[in-house]
Order: C-alpha cells, then structure tokens, then sequence
C-alpha cells in the first residue's frame, strides 16, 4: 500500500474544426453615464451605470463546443452522438442579450 501507478498520456496535436469560423454580426448597444473623481491629480475613481443590450449572429461552426474542447475519438470527424450541435454546420446561430440595468466601478493611479 502506498505505492501508485500512473500511466502519461502523449499530448497529440489535432486540428480545430471551429477554426476559422467568424461571427457574422456583432453589436452592443450601451446607454450609460460616467461619473469621476479626480484625487490629488494622482487618483481616478469611476462609475457607470445605464442599460447594455447587444446581439451576436454567425454560423454554428462558430459555436461549435466540440472545436472548443475536441472529441477523443476523431478531431476533425467527431461521432454524431458527442455533442448534440456538431451536425448543424449550415445553420446560423443568433443570440440577443438584454441588461435593464448595468454598472461598473474602478479606479487608477497615475
């Protein structure tokens, strides 16, 4: 007892199916206000806040998770049964997000 056996894997390299895949559209819409302090002209002390809104489209390549994170068996032909996206490579994927309320803080020194 005590003793452990522990077998390497080889790192092997393989190609990304989602490689290359771009967005097709992205916009973010911000409605905000800003507000700063200035310290001793040395210190910035910031916020914001408003509403965010933005909207993402591109092909499901693109969203792929098997090119984000691979498939053991076959890199470039994952098996039908990975991940339930993998067959919607002519599809396009749309995403809206909506913020009815966004704020932020920071600060810096100078």
């Amino acid at each position: 007892s005590g003793n452990t056996t522990s077998t390497l894997s080889k790192l092997v390299e393989r190609t990304n199916p989602a490689y290359g895949k771009h967005m097709q559209d992205a916009e973010m819409f911000t409605n905000a206000a800003c507000m700063a302090l200035n310290i001793w002209d040395r210190f910035d002390v910031f916020c914001t806040l408003g509403a965010t809104s933005g909207y993402l489209r591109g092909n499901s390549a693109s969203f792929n998770l098997v090119g984000l994170f691979g498939d053991g068996e076959n890199a470039t032909q994952p098996a039908a049964t990975s991940i339930p996206n993998v067959q919607l490579n002519q599809s396009v994927v749309e995403l809206y997000t909506d913020t009815a309320f966004a704020w932020s803080v920071g600060a810096r020194a100078a």
